[in-house]
């Protein structure tokens, strides 16, 4: 490993001799450095994986890429520099160690970055091209990426607090998040047409989904099934046209979920599934149960503003989110019904609007009705364990049959763990 200075002060490729000190071109391992002695510009013109590359203060020239893949273990663009780093964007950069832009310009949407160290960080304001985690990173600051967002298996990607990185998904884009992303920052994803997301690990940070300002109904339709957000919303940045995430059939774990400003969560393959802390749809925010065969509530559900169209869909409340701890609430709009309803472990569930469930009501924990009133349409199908409050239950018709005894078969055969 030996450290080569860029000496030259005109343009030329990495691969000439006399454009370094000592004078042979670096080899595989050896570590570049550009500063403020000779400015020239540089371009790499041969696959190559270096060591280091330094960019000095007071470096002025532009360092570019050429039609050839490149990898690194530390990039550096240091304080003071003026450099533009640059590339072809039909060529991947590969860094195994931590890529840091302190100053300098690096140009936008050309880089496609490949990071694959383990404990690293990625510092920069740029926007990329794309970007593939293949280690273990964390970002300390915020950025873009434009085409691809890849995060393989058993990798992960961690975003600092405070910090947002934007990933403008677009046609023709790749995104696939199949390892892990971590952190308390904001993973912001810009939809700009109809695409796919690839899920298969654990996205625990905050994401917002957001169709972009434009005259058309944006679709990200899910392919697998993962923990999406540690807080989800979904949302449109248009004043009519809607941003609909469609869950195509997949299972969704996701914490905090909120329905926003013309935002839509759907599913247009039957057998999907929602497993939910809290659940709050906005005044323009719609929820369609069709093909949504359950949804579970680990905590509060909010479904009294906003256009709820539902189905045959089981509704569990499970009451742990805090441990239990504090008891949870259920709100619906005037007229709106559940079809099942599950109560199981955990705190209680108190309802604050009237209720109506007009299929299966089963009750293991009790359901508080307070003030409100709780209809079951469906005498016949209460599966009770004989914790009610305050005479909670109104039948419609005819009285209901006492099916107390049967609820731990109920449990073990119709309920999914």
């Amino acid at each position: 490993m030996v450290d080569h200075t860029w000496v030259s002060d005109g343009a030329d490729v990495a691969s000439t001799a006399a454009a370094w000190n000592p004078a042979t071109a670096p080899g595989v391992g050896d570590n570049l450095i550009f500063n403020a002695t000779h400015v020239g510009n540089c371009t790499f013109d041969t696959a190559r994986v270096y060591g280091s590359i330094t960019v000095a203060t007071g470096y002025s020239g532009t360092i570019t890429q050429g039609a050839v893949n490149i990898g690194y273990t530390d990039l550096t663009l240091a304080t003071g520099n003026t450099a533009t780093w640059t590339g072809v964007i039909t060529n991947t950069q590969t860094c195994s160690g931590d890529f840091l832009q302190q100053a300098g310009t690096v140009t936008t949407s050309v880089l496609n970055l490949i990071l694959t160290g383990t404990n690293k960080t990625i510092t920069t304001t740029a926007t990329l091209a794309s970007l593939q985690i293949s280690g273990f990173i964390t970002s300390a600051d915020s950025f873009v990426i434009n085409n691809a967002f890849v995060i393989d298996v058993n990798k992960s990607f961690t975003i600092a607090a405070t910090k947002t990185v934007t990933t403008s998904m677009a046609t023709g884009g790749t995104y696939n998040y199949y390892g892990d992303v971590f952190g308390t920052g904001i993973l912001l994803m810009l939809v700009a047409s109809d695409i796919t997301l690839g899920i298969a690990g654990h996205v625990c940070c905050p994401v917002v989904i957001a169709g972009v300002n434009s005259a058309l109904d944006k679709i990200l339709t899910l392919s697998g099934s993962g923990i999406l957000g540690s807080t989800l919303v979904v949302s449109s940045g248009h004043a009519v046209n809607t941003m609909t995430l469609d869950l195509a059939g997949s299972k969704l774990i996701a914490w905090a979920t909120i329905i926003a400003a013309r935002g839509v969560i759907k599913s247009s393959v039957a057998g999907a599934e929602l497993v939910i802390t809290d659940f709050t749809i906005s005044a323009d925010g719609t929820l369609t149960e069709a093909n949504i065969y359950q949804i579970t509530i680990k905590g509060s559900a909010d479904l009294s503003v906003g256009t709820y169209t539902p189905s045959a869909t089981r509704w569990i409340f499970t009451g742990d989110r805090y441990g239990g701890a504090l008891a949870k609430t259920l709100k619906l709009a005037a007229g709106h019904k559940l079809y099942d309803v599950v109560t199981t472990s955990g705190a209680d569930l108190r309802i604050s609007s009237n209720v109506t469930v007009s299929n299966e009501l089963v009750m293991v924990t009790p359901i508080n009705r307070g003030a409100f009133t709780l209809t079951h349409e469906a005498p016949d199908k209460l599966f009770d364990q004989r914790r009610m409050h305050n005479n909670m239950l109104i039948y419609p018709a005819a009285n209901p049959v006492d099916r107390g005894d049967m609820i731990l078969n109920y449990l073990s055969g119709r309920m999914d763990s």
